[in-house]
């Protein structure tokens, strides 16, 4: 018999050592997609012993890949994505309360936990290796999420019930802030799209398991597709470098504001269709902050002191 939707959730715990789950400290979220695979590269032993089949096949490197997609009713994840979280950063006493999602070097590890039915598959040492944040005028936000990690298991005692608070998506109809340095540029934006990548590499030790997961280069692009403007196409054959902001705002104090730090826009395309309206897509792509040396910033307005 199948396992069907029902009943399935998913939840994580912040690990303090690579690959431990802490088996304290639950957090929930709100996705549609959930991707876990167990990876495990096989090696083809050749031989000559009478017939034409390989005699063995032998494991050489295991780890797990996933991905995680959701509409954007909250932005927990971003504290893995980016690397840190600093709550209440302005140490205000009452809302609004502004909560700093920020880059670092070393990104933290959490223990993935997801549940169908009576058992669960637990993915431990997950670090996220790239972040996709999208928008479209008219629909919701939407992010995804992928991660590796060292290993996955069933588990089938000590599952938790977790809790849910429903809450609309982000839209942006709701748009409230785009700008490109100082000039606004909201009245022409249709869609977003930005994307960061942490570009991960496996470190393997002895059991053929990740020992570590270890950062690259950080990346961050992506585009602005547009109602066409000469001004707009003026960013990007004056080779101008200025930060991009966007605010999307739910309601009172609940906003998300994502700034793309020193954006320089790497191709126009301006798009002429006779039974259409006149379009341009801006192509970016970020440079190092030269004060901060930050690329990306995110900030999460909430009604609540406490954010994580």
């Amino acid at each position: 018999m199948g396992i069907g939707t029902s009943g399935g959730y998913l939840l994580w715990r912040d690990e303090s050592t690579f690959g431990t789950d802490p088996g304290t400290g639950d957090k929930t979220a709100d996705v549609q997609t959930v991707e876990a695979e167990w990876v495990r590269n096989l090696e083809k032993k050749p031989a000559l012993w009478g017939v034409r089949n390989y005699p063995m096949v032998y494991s050489t490197t295991k780890y797990v890949e996933g991905r995680i997609v959701a509409n954007a009713t909250e932005w927990k994840f971003l504290k893995h994505a980016l690397g840190s979280l600093t709550e209440n950063a302005t140490s205000a006493v009452s809302a609004p309360y502004y909560h700093d999602f920020e880059e670092t070097e070393v990104l933290p590890s959490f223990t993935l936990e997801r549940q169908w039915g009576a058992k669960a598959y637990k993915v431990l040492g997950c670090k996220m290796n790239t972040l996709s944040i999208k928008g479209e005028v008219g629909q919701a936000m939407e992010f995804e999420l992928n991660f590796m990690a060292k290993d996955k298991l069933k588990i089938d005692t000590g599952l938790a019930t977790p809790s849910y608070t429903q809450a609309l998506p982000f839209r942006v109809t709701n748009l409230a802030t785009a700008t490109f340095g100082a000039t606004d540029i909201n009245a022409y934006i249709k869609s977003f799209d930005i994307n960061m990548t942490n570009n991960l590499s496996v470190d393997i030790g002895a059991d053929g398991k990740p020992r570590a997961i270890d950062e690259g280069m950080r990346e961050v692009t992506g585009s602005l597709t547009c109602k066409f403007d000469y001004t707009l196409g003026d960013f990007v054959l004056n080779e101008d470098t200025a930060d991009i902001t966007l605010k999307v705002i739910r309601g009172t104090n609940d906003e998300i504001e994502i700034t793309i730090e020193d954006a320089t826009f790497e191709s126009l395309n301006d798009v002429t269709e006779a039974d259409s309206q006149k379009e341009i897509e801006l192509v970016f792509i970020s440079q190092a902050d030269a004060t901060n040396k930050n690329c990306i910033k995110v900030r999460m307005t909430g009604d609540q002191a406490t954010y994580y």
